[in-house]
C-alpha cells in the first residue's frame, strides 16, 4: 500500500471545506503575514484551478516557508491541502522531489505534533505520508519524522471517544511508515502499540479489521516480532476467527499472510487451524494467491502433524489456550499413565500452564437460573458434541476440560496432587462446581472426588 492511497472521507470532508472557505490573502499580505511575491502564486493557482505548477522547486520553497513561518490556521490549513493537492496530481512532475529536498519535516512533524487545531494536525499527516510514499530508502521520511507519525497515529487512534474514521486513519498511515525494519522494531518496541492494535482487532468494522491486519501483516517480515504476535495480541485465535467468519477475499487474504509469516516459528500453536484451513482449501477463490498460500499452509500444518508426538500436540493444544473434546486425550487413561509425570518436568511448565487456564479463562463462577444442566451430570450437548459457537462456550469448553485434565493427572500421578495444591489449581476447581455452566459444574465436581479420594 503506497502512502499517497490513503482513503479517508472525513479527511478528504475535512479538505473540501478548507478548499471553500474565502480566505483574505490581500489583506494578510497588508499586515505582513505574507509576501507579495506569495500572494501573487497563490492567487494565481487559486483561479486555475488545475492545481498544476511549471516551477516545482520554487512552489516547494514557497510551502515551505510559510508553514515554518506563520501562524494563523487558516493559512496552514490552506497550505496543507494545496501541498496535498499539488503531490497527489501526477502533472506536477518532480514536486515531490522538489519538496523532500526543501526538508519539511521539521515543520510539519510540529504543526501535526503541537497544533491545537485537529485539522491542521491531520492535514500535515497526510502531506508527511504523501511525500514519503513517493521516495524510497534516504528519500522517504527522516526516522524522527517516522516515530512521531507513529505517536501520533496511536494518539489518535487510542483517545478513549476515538471515531472509526479516526482509527482507519491511523492504521493507513501505520501501513505507510512500517516498511523498513528498524521502523517496525521501534513500533513493536512500545508497549502501548501492542494495548493499540489489540484493541483495534476487536473492533466488528470490517475497513479497520482489514487496516489494522495489514499493520500486523507488515510487523510479521521481522522473525523475532513474529514470535511475539501471538502472546500479544491472542492473534492465532483473532486469525482463527478471521478465517471463519470472514466474507470478503481481501481480508482472508492478508491473514493468511500473517500466518504464512506466523508458520517459520509458531505451527505448534497453529494446529487448531487445520480444520478451517482445510474447509477453506475446498472453496473456490478468484483470487488465486488466495489458494496457493492456503495450500502452502495445509501442508505445513500436516507436515507439523506428523512430526509431532501425542504429548506435543497436547502441550499444543494447551499453549493454544484453547481446549477441545475432539482431542481425544483428555479422556484418554493410557494417555495419562504413559505421560503424567511429564507435565511436572521443567518446574511443573505444563501443570502451571493448565492452572493458569483455569484462572484466566474467565465466566461466571456462580450458579444461575441460566443453567443448562443439573450438578449431577453434563449437559446434552457435552463432551462428544461441543463446539465453539461463541466467545462464552469455548471459554466454557475450556474451563470443563481443564478441570478434567486436572482430575486425570492425579488420577495417573497420585503424588501430584501436592503440585496441584500449590498451584491453587485444587482451589479454582473446587470454585468451578459452582459455575454457571453445567458441564464445568460437571467435571469439577468429578475432579474433586478424585482430589479427595486417597486410593484409586
Amino acid at each position: 500500500m503506497s502512502s499517497g492511497s490513503l482513503i479517508s472521507p472525513y479527511l478528504d470532508a475535512l479538505a473540501d471545506n478548507v478548499r471553500a472557505r474565502p480566505i483574505p490573502w490581500e489583506g494578510y499580505a497588508r499586515a505582513g503575514l505574507i509576501t507579495d511575491d506569495e500572494l501573487r502564486n497563490i492567487k494565481s493557482i487559486d483561479r486555475s484551478k488545475k492545481r498544476q505548477v511549471e516551477d516545482v522547486t520554487a512552489w516547494a520553497r514557497l510551502i515551505r516557508d510559510i508553514l515554518e513561518r506563520v501562524k494563523r490556521v487558516d493559512i496552514q490549513q490552506y497550505v496543507l491541502v494545496l501541498a496535498a493537492d499539488l503531490l497527489s496530481n501526477g502533472e506536477n512532475d518532480g514536486f515531490a522531489s522538489a519538496l523532500r529536498g526543501e526538508q519539511p519535516w521539521d515543520a510539519l512533524t510540529r504543526l501535526m505534533g503541537d497544533s491545537e487545531d485537529e485539522t491542521v494536525a491531520l492535514l500535515s499527516l497526510r502531506v508527511q505520508l504523501l511525500i514519503a510514499g513517493t521516495g524510497d530508502g534516504d528519500n522517504g521520511a527522516t526516522e524522527d519524522a517516522i516515530h512521531k507519525i507513529q505517536d501520533y497515529c496511536r494518539k489518535i487512534a487510542g483517545i478513549h471517544d476515538a471515531n472509526e474514521d479516526l482509527q482507519n486513519l491511523a492504521a493507513q498511515a501505520l501501513s505507510s511508515v512500517l516498511r523498513t525494519s528498524a521502523s517496525r522494531k521501534a513500533f513493536w518496541s512500545h508497549g502501548e502499540n501492542k494495548t493499540l492494535l489489540k484493541t483495534m482487532l476487536a473492533r466488528e468494522s470490517i475497513q479497520l479489521r482489514y487496516n489494522t491486519l495489514l499493520v500486523v501483516w507488515l510487523l510479521s517480515f521481522d522473525r523475532e516480532i513474529a514470535k511475539q504476535l501471538d502472546d500479544s495480541l491472542s492473534l492465532i485465535s483473532v486469525l482463527d476467527q478471521v478465517l471463519r467468519t470472514s466474507t470478503k477475499e481481501k481480508i482472508t487474504r492478508v491473514a493468511l499472510s500473517i500466518l504464512g509469516n506466523l508458520s517459520r516459528d509458531n505451527l505448534r500453536k497453529m494446529m487448531d487451524l487445520q480444520q478451517p484451513i482445510e474447509t477453506l482449501t475446498n472453496r473456490r477463490w478468484n483470487d488465486l494467491d488466495i489458494q496457493q498460500d492456503l495450500e502452502t499452509l495445509k501442508e505445513a500444518l500436516e507436515r507439523q502433524q506428523k512430526e509431532l508426538t501425542t504429548f506435543d500436540q497436547y502441550v499444543s493444544e494447551i499453549e493454544s489456550g484453547k481446549l477441545t473434546w475432539t482431542s481425544p486425550v483428555h479422556r484418554d487413561s493410557t494417555f495419562w499413565q504413559e505421560n503424567a509425570k511429564k507435565l511436572e518436568e521443567n518446574d511443573n511448565k505444563v501443570l502451571k500452564q493448565l492452572a493458569r487456564l483455569m484462572a484466566t479463562a474467565g465466566g461466571s463462577t456462580s450458579l444461575s437460573s441460566t443453567s443448562n444442566g443439573q450438578n449431577g451430570g453434563p449437559s446434552d450437548n457435552s463432551s462428544t458434541s461441543k463446539s465453539s459457537k461463541s466467545p462464552s462456550s469455548t471459554t466454557n469448553i475450556t474451563l470443563a476440560i481443564a478441570a478434567n485434565d486436572i482430575g486425570q493427572f492425579v488420577k495417573a500421578n497420585p503424588e501430584g496432587r501436592t503440585s496441584v495444591q500449590k498451584l491453587g489449581a485444587k482451589s479454582k476447581v473446587m470454585e468451578l462446581m459452582g459455575h454457571s455452566d453445567a458441564d464445568v459444574r460437571y467435571e469439577a465436581l468429578n475432579t474433586v472426588q478424585i482430589l479427595l479420594s486417597r486410593s484409586w
